[in-house]
């Protein structure tokens, strides 16, 4: 089943799997919250649930199966560090906020480049903002001083890259994808 971006279109998923007596319910829950209640009712009734990719802030599941999106934050805040040499500007580009993945990939990026004096969060953008568009343009167009971006997933890298080559900034700005 394809909820297509939609948490609530997802709990209606899964309790029609529910209806379906399903042996094993396998799911990569949209955000953190709104799933919580229709997955434990389904722990609770002794189905195994599998998450995939994503987690859910409730440790009510069987198993787990995806990266630690902690350590990819971390990763690409020393990749950051290292491209810049300790000494730049940076902007971040997060994916919805309300989504495991794009949570701990901030609170890792964010743990690392916080310890270095030199490097400056310029801006946080998340591109599920209303407006996101005209923030990221405005941002790169006004502060010629950007040196990284670290966006948040390969689909939002891709983005970005072109915001920044219809600027002509793009071989003066580097991009962090995942």
């Amino acid at each position: 089943r394809d909820a297509k971006g939609n948490s609530q279109n997802q709990i209606k998923q899964i309790q029609a799997l529910i209806n379906e007596k399903v042996d094993l319910l396998i799911v990569s829950p949209h955000e953190t919250e709104p799933l919580i209640p229709i997955l434990e009712k389904v722990y609770h009734s002794r189905t195994p649930i599998v998450l995939i990719d994503r987690r859910i802030n409730s440790k009510k599941y069987t198993a787990y199966i995806g990266a630690s999106n902690y350590e990819v934050g971390q990763n690409a805040g020393r990749y950051a560090i290292s491209l810049l040499k300790g000494k730049g500007n940076l902007i971040e580009v997060n994916g919805l906020n309300s989504a495991s993945p794009f949570i701990d990939r901030n609170k890792g990026f964010i743990d690392i480049v916080s310890k270095y004096k030199g490097i400056k969060l310029i801006a946080e953008i998340n591109d599920h903002d209303v407006n996101y568009e005209k923030k990221l343009d405005s941002v790169l167009r006004n502060r010629k001083d950007i040196n990284a971006i670290f966006a948040h997933s390969d689909f939002i890298a891709k983005y970005v890259y072109e915001v920044c080559k219809n600027l002509g900034i793009e071989k003066k700005v580097k991009i962090i994808g995942v």
